[in-house]
């Protein structure tokens, strides 16, 4: 209310203009409620931007009962505060050693009025990293390697003239001068 006066109602068919100075404090103002949906010790949020995380160290099927209420608690915040979960941006993944004591168990949203299984999954990318069930970024590793080769070999092929000190100039701009070990630790 402004003066007084209320603004007139009008349909939102899309989602907050991309680019805006505003859009990353609307959109924190927004979802400031979030983590109240997750008030348990033992089930942690993580919210990075727009992607939200639910994580439990599962023991027992009372622990898998509990993510279970966390997953219909983060739905039906999203359906008070009128937003559509992407049911297929939803997954399951599991981290663990040993994979052979994976637990079957299937959790689930509700989106429309429609029971969506979440995909269990056994890599995920988040934040430009790829984690795999094992932790063991040997995915994630082999993939820059392959990257950094391919555009290593594209500068040896549009640079043959460079001297080498403009050409580890340019490597080193390129790949930036940090260095990675492939040995897992």
């Amino acid at each position: 209310m402004v003066n007084g006066k209320f603004s007139s109602w009008h349909d939102v068919l899309s989602g907050i203009p991309q680019g805006s100075i505003l859009c990353p404090l609307l959109f924190i103002i927004y979802i400031n409620d979030l983590p109240d949906v997750c008030n348990d010790l033992n089930t942690k949020l993580y919210i990075y931007a727009d992607a939200t995380k639910l994580y439990r160290h599962i023991l027992t099927t009372g622990d898998q009962h509990e993510l279970q209420k966390y997953i219909y608690r983060l739905n039906d915040w999203a359906i008070e505060w009128m937003l559509k979960l992407n049911a297929e941006k939803c997954c399951e993944m599991t981290y663990m050693a040993n994979l052979c004591n994976s637990s079957n168990t299937n959790y689930h949203i509700e989106n429309c009025n429609m029971h969506y299984q979440l995909a269990k999954v056994d890599s995920i990318i988040d934040l430009g990293v790829r984690f795999d069930s094992k932790l063991a970024f040997l995915d994630h590793m082999s993939e820059n390697v392959n990257k950094a080769y391919s555009t290593l070999g594209i500068i040896k092929r549009k640079f043959i003239y460079l001297d080498t000190t403009s050409f580890v100039l340019l490597y080193k701009t390129t790949f930036g001068i940090c260095k990675f070990s492939l040995v897992p630790i």
